[in-house]
Parts: structure tokens; sequence; C-alpha cells
């Protein structure tokens, strides 16, 4: 029996509690001066974002959901137009309660297929007009499925050929980097502006940032300040996604080849129905099984209490009756398992849910 006090999670981690967060966090922080109103550590975040980005100018914003927004909005407005074009499936449309139109007045068309990535074709169909169109750069639902780097070029050709700004969902930017093979900077370059998340594969707090010209971002912060979105103090979000940069971003190449390497294992494992995407384009994956979400729960319980493991937080109902699925997100925990001992815990999981080893 394995102690299972405290099961190691397969999917992101992050520090146990508040105070070994905190620890962590005032080690890194060292004697940095005390930030006010987004002067100081809050500007070297920003700076070092369109280093890396390789985009004009930088916003810090507490909310990602309100970054995009302001995007959406000025856009609109410069363009006389509130009608924008973003995926079915995208965050902007399926978790943000509508707050693009709610809160902001704008209207939506449909950029793409409900199952599939968005593609050049999609974005050429549309025949109306468009205060600006939305790439969602790794499409969560999923299975945070990229669009190559050639195609994103031919849909930026296309969009500024018709005056449409183009806007990126990066919140995944850094998990998509290694799938992509190019520097951030070639990834971000088609777009007019984009978004990036960070938490997420950086462990920061909380908040993302909105990239993009200098206008614009100087449009963007006055957003910034009607919205609540400057803070007086920012420091704790700001180092933290400062430390992210520099501890966790070069960890996530060996993210995204562990990634690989356990979807094409996990995909043999008696029981498991299909892994999502076959090769996965981000540290990231799906795993689909035919059973009911509750039965995989209480096989994912059993599976801590034997193998230490923590397999997912949340069990997902599939579109297709009779089939569930649950996320993979590599972090650092999963680094250091031993992938033999991942292949070990899935195969516990779906023996609990009943299917047997296949005998020769």
């Amino acid at each position: 029996m394995v102690d299972t006090s405290s099961p190691r999670p397969l999917s992101y981690d992050v520090p146990s509690t508040c105070r070994d967060a905190l620890l962590d966090l005032a080690e890194y922080a060292g004697n940095m001066p005390m930030d006010r109103h987004g002067v100081g550590v809050t500007e070297k975040l920003e700076a070092r974002l369109c280093e890396l980005l390789g985009h004009e100018a930088a916003v810090f914003m507490p909310s990602g959901k309100a970054a995009q927004n302001i995007a959406l909005k000025i856009w609109s407005q410069r363009r006389q137009c509130n009608r924008i074009a973003i995926h079915p499936r995208s965050h902007i449309e399926e978790w943000e309660a509508k707050a693009y139109s709610e809160l902001f007045g704008l209207q939506s068309t449909k950029l793409g297929a409900y199952d599939q990535q968005t593609t050049i074709e999609d974005l050429k169909a549309i025949k109306e007009p468009l205060g600006a169109a939305v790439i969602e750069l790794a499409l969560r639902p999923l299975g945070c499925v990229t669009i190559p780097l050639d195609e994103l070029r031919e849909m930026a050709d296309h969009a500024r050929s018709q005056g449409i700004p183009l806007h990126a969902d990066a919140a995944r930017i850094w998990e998509a980097q290694p799938g992509y093979g190019c520097t951030l900077a070639e990834i971000a370059a088609p777009f007019d502006t984009l978004y990036v998340s960070l938490y997420k594969v950086l462990r920061g707090f909380a908040g993302g940032a909105l990239l993009g010209p200098a206008d614009f971002i100087a449009e963007a912060r006055i957003w910034q300040h009607r919205l609540g979105q400057k803070l007086y103090r920012q420091f704790p979000y700001s180092l933290a996604a400062l430390q992210g940069l520099e501890v966790m971003l070069p960890r996530v190449p060996a993210m995204f080849e562990r990634a690989n390497l356990l979807a094409e294992q996990i995909a043999k494992v008696e029981g498991v129905v299909r892994v999502n995407p076959q090769q996965p384009c981000t540290p990231s994956f799906q795993i689909i099984i035919e059973a009911s979400a509750q039965d995989m729960r209480e096989a994912r319980d059993k599976v801590a209490d034997h193998k230490g493991i923590w397999l997912f937080d949340a069990a997902m109902p599939s579109p297709y009756q009779g089939l569930s699925m649950f996320e993979v997100h590599i972090g650092t925990s999963a680094l250091e398992m031993n992938p033999e001992e991942v292949i070990d815990a899935i195969g516990c999981f779906t023996r609990e849910l009943g299917y047997k080893p296949r005998t020769s």
C-alpha cells in the first residue's frame, strides 16, 4: 500500500500550501523594491514579455478575460464594427458568460467547425464585416490542438488583405512553442495583438498580459483603469510570472517530450478508447474512456489510494454517448515520475473500471 497522505498529481502541480508558495516567492524576490500602481516589477515583467514575444508593448492585467475583451472592444471601435469572429469552442465563447456581448456590446460569428481547429478556409468563408477575428492558438476543448505556423501566416495575410485585425488567444503559447519548433516571437508574429496567460504551466498566481502596438496598448491601459484591472500592489502576480518565465519556461520542452511519450503508451492500455490528439501539440492531451464520469471519479480515488498518483481533478462527459474523458497537463510532478509508473497507474485505473488485460 502506497502512502497517499498527499498523492502526486499527474497534471499541473503547485505548492501545497499558501505558506510554501509565499516562501518560495520571497526567496526569488530577494531585495526587489515594492511596487505601486504597476511601477517597478510589473514594468520589468512587461519588458520581458515584449522581448520574448517580439511585440512593441505589453500590459499586465490580473484577469485574462478582461484583457481579451478589452482588445476586442478596441479593435471593434476602431473598425466601427461590433462583430467578432470566434471559434464555437473558444474560451471566450464557452467560459466567459458571454462577456463580449453582455458587457461590451459585441456580436459573434462562428469561426470554424465545432469539433475542429480553425482553418484558413474558415476565415475566408466569412463574408460579413468584422471588427476582429480571434484565433485560439491551442484549443483546449479539442485537446489543445494548434494550427500549423504556415497556415497562421496565411490567415494573417488574408486578414490584413481584408483590413481585419487578427487577435490571438495565446494563453498556452508557452506550451505550444516546443511543438512548433521555432521561437515564441515567430509564433506571435502573425498576430496584431495577443493575450498570454501567466499562470497555468508558469505556475504564476493569476493574470495575463495583452501585447501589441504601442498605441494600442496605451489605449488598453485606459480600459484597464476603467475595469479595475490596475491594482495598487501587483507585485505578487508580476513577480510570480517573472519567476515562472525564468524557472518553469525552460522545462516546457521536457514536458512536451514526456506528454508525447506517455500519450503513445497510454493509447495501448486496455480500456483506453483513444488519446486525443494522438500526437500532442502541447504537453496536454485527453484520455477517453467508455465509462461514466462518476465511475471514473471513483476509480481515480482508488488509484490514488493504491498507487499514490492523482490522475485528474475532473472527469467530463464526451459528446458521444457512453464515453467520458479526462485531461492530462504534464507538469513538474509528472516529470519526476517514471513513465512506467504512470502507465501502471492508468492500467490500474482501467482495471478498476472493469477492463481486463488482453491475454495472448
